[in-house]
């Protein structure tokens, strides 16, 4: 796979993966860690916001997207696992 850079990318270009379904719990487990808007964290305020419910982070949805891009189960189980710190 040839290097990219941020400026490589197009206006509208798409990432393919594999499907991922992701819960409510995960959504907010992990926003609360490590990307904590309101959208990804509390459905009241997320209903209120621009996105009209509760989304997955893109720190998330890219994490996830990467693990299997890669295919190390490992890495799925502790990056996407609640991490109590």
């Amino acid at each position: 796979m040839q290097k990219r850079y941020f400026e490589d990318l197009i206006e509208g270009e798409k990432l393919d993966c594999n499907n991922i379904i992701f819960s409510r719990k995960d959504i907010i487990n992990f926003a609360k860690q490590f990307d904590p808007q309101p959208f990804h964290t509390n459905e009241d305020a997320a209903e209120k916001s621009i996105f009209g419910g509760l989304i997955a982070s893109s720190l998330h949805t890219l994490a996830a997207c990467k693990i299997y891009e890669l295919g190390i189960e490992v890495l799925q189980l502790v990056l996407l696992a609640p991490i109590n710190l």
